[in-house]
């Protein structure tokens, strides 16, 4: 596709970018945004790109949070789409994906603990739209989110009860 660009060969340009994007599902999004790393400097990845992230921003974000080749992508990638306003993931959903990525990468990089992996996301959960009950149960004993911002998500839902 890129090839295609790069030579003004539109319509076959025009057809590798229809062909991949009828490859856009659950089952490929991982690898297509992982692929598409090593050619982010062409224009036409870049829209690949912005099309499998809308593929998943309106679709099926909890899917591909919970797809267990979420953790191969890399940390740029994966801040990418926890950050988008646009990701119709829950709040819970999130926090399980960066934390299932970030176990995984420790498992690789031993010089990195937990707290500090998942540190690098914590900024893109919105702790407070998760329910109480499961901040208590499931998060706050991990420790890895700092009590401060667990005391502010509770501390935001009892204000708006």
């Amino acid at each position: 596709m890129n090839a295609a660009d790069y030579y003004g060969l539109d319509e076959l340009r025009k057809a590798c970018s229809g062909f991949v994007q009828c490859c856009i599902n659950v089952d490929t999004v991982c690898a297509l945004l992982a692929s598409a790393e090593r050619y982010i400097q062409y224009k036409c990845t870049k829209s690949l790109v912005q099309k499998v992230l809308e593929f998943v921003d309106e679709h099926h974000s909890n899917e591909v949070l919970n797809l267990g080749s979420f953790t191969l992508l890399p940390q740029h990638v994966v801040r990418l789409i926890l950050v988008r306003d646009e990701l119709r993931a829950d709040e819970f959903t999130k926090f399980q994906a960066a934390l299932m990525w970030s176990k995984k990468y420790c498992d690789n990089n031993s010089n990195i603990t937990l707290k500090e992996t998942i540190g690098n996301f914590l900024e893109y959960i919105q702790f407070h739209k998760i329910p109480a009950n499961v901040l208590m149960r499931e998060v706050h004993p991990l420790g890895l989110v700092p009590y401060n911002i667990i005391m502010t998500a509770l501390a935001y839902q009892t204000q708006q009860a």
